[in-house]
C-alpha cells in the first residue's frame, strides 16, 4: 500500500518473493502512477519526478496537465500561486474549469483523452517555428529524426478537431513554453489514467526534450503523485517486474544479489499486475490474497467485477487500519496501526526520503504491518524476519538498493535526502539528468492519436471523468470518519453542464442516475459550467455514490493502467423522490451488495431482514454472526445469523428493536441499503451427534437458534427444541423450527401460549425427571442465557452459550468484547461467540451491559426527535408544493 511506509512495503514484497515464492505483489500505482515508471523509464531511463517543488518558484512559465492541483495537491498548488506572484507565466490544460484556470495565460480545454493530440500539436508548432534547442537534442538525445516524422501527422486543424482547442491556443501555448525558459511540467492522474496514459507520458517526456527543459533547475517533467508514499511503494518493489531500486527480477545477477542476501531461491519469472490478479482471482486461477491498507472495493474500476473477483477466493485476508468495504469480505482481518502509531519512512514526489515518527501508542489490538508482517513470515519459517525497529528494516534496503545507499535514520533526523543518494556522503539529488540521463542518451518516441477505448454513443451519450475533491481522499478509508469534513462534503455529487441539464430538465441539486456499460449510481445533481458540454465529473469517495461502479476496466497495453478518465455513460432525472428517513441509505448505488431483498415483520419490534451478501452467504455456518452500519453516522453491531442460502446469495437476519441501530436498520424497506456489512464472525457453533440436544431461543434468539437447530438435526441429534416470549403476539418461527426439531416447545411469561414460563422452565422439568440431555445451545438475552445455564450446572449437562462481540446482540447497545470465562479473559470476536456457560461470569456481563443503558436511551430519545422533525420538514414541503 501506498499508504504504508517503506520499510513496510519493502518487506511485503520480500514476503511474497521469499515466503510465498511468487512475483504477484502490486499496489495502488497500477492505478495513478504506473504509466508514469513505464513510459519515463523508456525515455529518461528513470521513473520519478525530474525535480524539486521548491524550484516551482523560479520557473518562468508553468505547464500544469491533466492535474487539478489545488484539489488534489493543494501544497503544490500554493506553490504555483506564489511563482505566479512573480510575473510566472501559466498554461493549463484540463477538460473541466479547475480553479487554477482563473490564475492561467492560457487554457487549453481539450476534450477528455485527447492528450496525446494535443501535446504533439504543440510540439508541431515548436519544430515548425524552429523553438526547439537543436544543441540539447544533438548532445543529449537520440531518435530525433525519426519523432520529427511521426509531427507531421498532427497539422493543427487536424488536432483542433480532434481536442476541441482552437489552434491560435495551441500555438500560443507552444510558443510560451518554448521560449519562457526555465520551463516546468506538472502533470497528475488526468494524463495516466487513460488506455494510452503511457504515450501521454511519453509526449510529455518528448516536449520537455524537445525545448531543452530537462537536467536543469526549475524545469522537468514533474508528476504529482497519487498519495503520500506512491514513489516510495514504487521504490521498494512493490511491483511484479522489480525488486528495489527498480532492480528487474529477470536479471540473473539482481536475483542472485537478493537470493545470497535472503538466503533462499527466488521466483524468476515477471509476476502479475493488480489488475491481472483479481482476473485471475476471479477465474480461480490464483486461490488467496493478502491485502495490506487497499480498498478496491471501491478503488478499482468496474468494481462490481473487483467485487465478483474478491468473493471467489478461496482465502482473503485484509490488514488494515479501518473496516473497509473490501475487508468485510475478508476470512481474516488483521488490525493495523495508523502512520501516527509508529516510525518509518516515506519518499513524497519529489523522491525525497522522510522520517515517520510514532507520536501515539497503537490503539486497541492493531500493530504496526511490518511488525505483523514479520509475525507471519516467521510463523511460516522464513529467516530475516526477526527485526526490533524498522531502522533495521532500512539498513537492509540502503544495502540491496543502490539509489538508497546512503539513507539511514540517523541522516534523516537531520532533513530528508532525495535519491539517488548512493553512499553515505551524498548529499542527495535535487535534479535529475543534469550531466547525462540514466539510460545515456533520452531518446525520443514517435507517437500516434489513439481515442479512448470507450466512446458515447447515441444509448450513451455522455462522457464520464472522475477525479477527487479537496476535502476526501480516496475511497474516503479515513477522511469520512471525520465529522468536519462530512459536513463540508457529505456525500458525491454529478457535476452537469447547464446546457446538458436543461436539456434533460435537470436542476441543481435533483436525484440522477448516471448509467453505463457496467452499472449504475444514485446521487445529487450538480449544475455548473465547470463540467464542459457533453461530459459529466463525479469523485469517487463516497461508498453510497461509487463512481468507479461505472468506469471502464479497459487497460494500457503497456503499463496495465486502466481507463479512469474517460467511459460513456447517460444521466437520467429520478424525479421528486423524497429521500427515506435513514437518509444515506437511497444513494447507494443498484449495485450495492447490502441490498434489502425481503423484509418481515415477525412480531412487535421484531423484523426479519432478508439481504443481498454473496461472499457471507457463500461461507456462513451456524453460530456465526454479522456486524452491521446501517449508515455513515451510524455505530457498528452485531446480530446472529438466522438464515442464508448460497444459491440466492442472502443472508437472513432477525433484528430486535430496543437501540438507535437496530430501530434505523428495522425502518428500511425492500430495495435499500445497508452501508457496511461484515461477516461471517466468529466461530462456527461446534456441530456433532452429541445425542440428545436441547436449542433454547428467546425473543430474538429464536432466529440464531434456528439453523443451530437444523445443523444438529442434520448430524443425528434428538432435538428438542425450546422457544420464549412475553406473550403469543411476541412468538415466530414455530413452523420452521418444528420442522427441524423432534419436539417444539413453546413458552410464554403470561401463559398466552403454550406452557407458562421461561426457557428454563421445561429444560428444569426435563432434567429433574432423570431425562438424559447430552447438550444444550442457548441464543437470547444474556438473562436467559444465564439463568439456562444456572439450571443445568447441578446436572453437568454442558450448556453452550452465545455471547456475541457487543455481549448484547442485536439491540445495537455498545458494549465490550471482553469477557470472562472461567477467571481467563476471552474476546468473543476470536474466541467465539460461542462459550460454556458455567464458566462465563454472568455478574461481569450484566454491569457492563447497565454502564450503556443511559448513554443508549439518550442517542434513542435524539434520534426520534429527529424522525420526527424530519416528518414535519416533508409535510411543510408538500404542501408548498400544492
Amino acid at each position: 500500500s501506498a499508504k504504508c511506509t517503506n520499510e513496510e512495503n519493502y518487506l511485503a514484497q520480500k514476503f511474497t518473493r521469499m515466503v510465498m515464492a511468487t512475483n504477484n505483489i502490486d499496489h495502488c500505482a497500477r492505478f495513478c502512477d504506473a504509466p508514469t515508471v513505464a513510459g519515463l523509464t523508456q525515455v529518461f531511463g528513470s521513473g520519478a519526478m525530474t525535480n524539486s517543488i521548491n524550484e516551482i518558484n523560479d520557473a518562468t512559465s508553468i505547464f500544469v496537465i491533466g492535474s487539478n492541483t489545488t484539489s488534489g495537491h493543494p501544497v503544490i498548488a500554493l506553490e504555483i500561486k506564489k511563482a505566479l506572484r512573480n510575473g510566472e507565466k501559466l498554461i493549463v490544460a484540463n477538460p473541466r474549469e479547475i480553479e487554477l484556470c482563473r490564475y492561467a495565460d492560457i487554457w487549453l480545454r481539450h476534450s477528455p483523452g485527447s492528450d496525446v493530440a494535443l501535446l504533439m500539436g504543440m510540439m508541431r508548432v515548436i519544430v515548425d517555428e524552429d523553438l526547439h534547442d537543436r544543441a540539447f537534442i544533438e548532445e543529449r538525445c537520440e531518435n530525433f529524426d525519426v519523432f520529427r516524422g511521426s509531427l507531421k501527422e498532427f497539422d493543427l486543424e487536424k488536432v483542433e478537431k480532434i481536442t476541441g482547442v482552437p489552434k491560435d491556443k495551441i500555438i500560443e501555448a507552444a510558443r510560451i513554453y518554448a521560449t519562457d525558459k526555465p520551463s516546468t511540467i506538472l502533470y497528475a492522474m488526468g494524463i495516466t489514467q487513460h488506455t494510452h496514459g503511457t504515450d501521454n507520458v511519453m509526449a510529455i517526456a518528448n516536449m520537455a526534450m524537445l525545448t531543452g527543459n530537462v537536467g536543469k533547475p526549475s524545469t522537468g517533467v514533474n508528476p504529482l503523485k497519487g498519495q503520500n508514499n506512491i514513489q516510495g511503494a514504487c521504490d521498494m518493489g512493490a511491483l511484479p517486474n522489480v525488486f528495489t531500486g527498480y532492480q528487474v527480477v529477470t536479471n540473473e545477477e539482481i536475483r542472485k544479489k537478493f537470493e545470497d542476501a535472503w538466503g533462499t531461491n527466488l521466483p524468476r519469472e515477471i509476476g502479475l499486475t493488480l489488475f491481472e490478479i483479481l482476473e485471475a482471482a476471479y477465474k480461480k486461477e490464483i486461490k488467496a490474497l493478502y491485502l495490506i491498507g487497499e480498498n478496491p472495493v471501491l478503488s478499482d474500476p468496474d468494481t462490481r467485477h473487483a467485487q465478483e473477483s474478491l468473493e471467489a477466493l478461496d482465502f482473503f485476508v485484509v490488514q488494515d487500519i479501518f473496516l473497509t468495504e473490501t475487508a468485510q469480505l475478508a476470512d481474516v482481518i488483521l488490525p493495523a496501526s495508523s502512520f501516527a502509531e509508529k516510525d518509518g519512512t516515506f519518499t513524497n514526489t519529489e523522491r525525497r526520503i522522510q522520517r515517520v515518527r510514532k507520536a501515539i501508542e497503537s490503539v486497541g489490538n492493531s500493530k504496526p504491518d511490518w511488525w505483523i508482517i514479520c509475525q507471519i513470515a516467521k510463523r511460516f519459517g522464513a529467516k530475516g524476519f526477526d527485526l526490533e525497529h524498522p531502522s533495521q528494516i532500512m539498513d537492509e534496503i540502503a544495502s540491496l538498493t543502490p539509489s538508497y545507499g546512503g539513507i539511514s535514520y540517523q541522516r534523516l533526523e537531520e532533513r530528508g535526502l532525495q535519491w539517488p543518494c548512493p553512499t553515505k556522503g551524498h548529499p542527495g539529488t535535487p535534479i535529475l539528468h543534469v550531466d547525462k540521463f540514466t539510460r545515456g542518451l533520452a531518446r525520443f518516441t514517435p507517437l500516434e492519436y489513439k481515442p479512448p477505448a470507450e466512446l458515447p454513443d447515441e444509448e450513451y451519450p455522455l462522457v464520464l471523468t472522475t477525479g477527487r475533491s479537496p476535502y476526501h481522499f480516496h475511497t474516503g478509508t479515513m477522511t469520512r470518519k471525520v465529522v468536519g469534513l462530512n459536513a463540508i462534503e457529505p456525500e458525491g455529487v454529478v457535476e452537469i453542464n447547464p446546457m446538458d441539464a436543461s436539456s434533460l430538465k435537470i436542476a441543481d441539486g435533483d436525484k440522477v442516475k448516471v448509467v453505463s456499460h457496467r452499472g449504475e449510481v444514485i446521487a445529487k445533481a450538480r449544475v455548473t459550467e465547470e463540467s464542459p458540454p457533453k461530459v459529466v465529473f463525479m469523485t469517487f469517495h463516497f461508498a453510497e455514490s461509487p463512481a468507479n461502479a461505472l468506469t471502464n476496466p479497459a487497460l494500457d497495453p503497456i503499463s496495465k493502467i486502466p481507463e479512469f478518465k474517460v467511459c460513456a455513460v447517460k444521466v437520467e432525472k429520478i424525479g421528486n423522490m423524497i429521500e427515506h428517513r435513514s437518509g444515506l441509505n437511497r444513494l447507494s448505488s443498484e449495485g450495492s451488495m447490502f441490498t434489502i431483498l425481503a423484509k418481515e415483520n415477525l412480531a412487535p419490534a421484531i423484523t426479519m431482514l432478508k439481504i443481498h451478501a454473496p461472499a457471507i452467504a457463500r461461507k456462513a455456518q451456524p453460530g456465526q454472526f454479522v456486524v452491521v452500519r446501517v449508515d455513515e453516522v451510524g455505530e457498528r453491531f452485531p446480530i446472529s445469523l438466522a438464515d442464508w442460502d448460497a444459491e440466492e446469495a442472502s443472508i437472513t437476519i432477525v433484528i430486535m428493536e430496543v437501540g438507535t441501530s437496530t430501530r434505523k436498520l428495522a425502518r428500511l424497506d425492500v430495495d435499500e441499503h445497508i452501508l457496511n456489512l461484515v461477516g461471517p464472525l466468529g466461530l462456527p457453533a461446534h456441530i456433532e451427534n452429541f445425542g440428545k440436544v436441547v436449542c433454547a431461543g428467546g425473543c430474538y434468539g429464536i432466529g440464531a437458534i434456528l439453523p443451530i437447530a437444523r445443523a444438529l438435526k442434520e448430524s443425528g441429534n434428538e432435538v428438542i427444541s425450546i422457544i420464549e416470549a412475553r406473550s403469543k403476539n411476541q412468538l415466530y418461527w414455530q413452523e420452521p423450527l418444528h420442522q427441524v426439531s423432534d419436539k417444539l416447545i413453546v413458552t410464554t411469561g403470561d401463559g398466552s401460549y403454550g406452557y407458562k414460563g421461561w426457557t428454563y422452565d421445561p429444560l428444569k422439568e426435563m432434567l429433574e425427571k432423570g431425562e438424559r440431555v447430552d447438550r444444550v445451545f442457548a441464543h437470547g438475552c444474556n438473562f436467559m442465557m444465564m439463568l439456562c445455564s444456572e439450571t443445568t450446572k447441578p446436572f453437568g449437562v454442558k450448556t453452550i452459550v452465545s455471547l456475541n462481540p457487543i455481549m448484547v446482540d442485536g439491540t445495537g447497545m455498545c458494549g465490550a468484547c471482553r469477557v470472562s470465562v472461567n477467571g481467563v479473559t476471552k474476546f468473543a470476536c476470536v474466541d467465539g461467540p460461542e462459550f460454556d456457560g458455567h464458566e462465563v461470569d454472568w455478574d461481569l456481563l450484566a454491569s457492563r451491559r447497565q454502564s450503556y443503558i443511559e448513554e443508549e436511551i439518550s442517542s434513542l430519545e435524539w434520534w426520534e426527535c429527529q424522525q420526527w422533525r424530519q416528518a414535519a420538514a416533508r409535510s411543510t414541503e408538500v404542501k408548498k408544493e400544492f
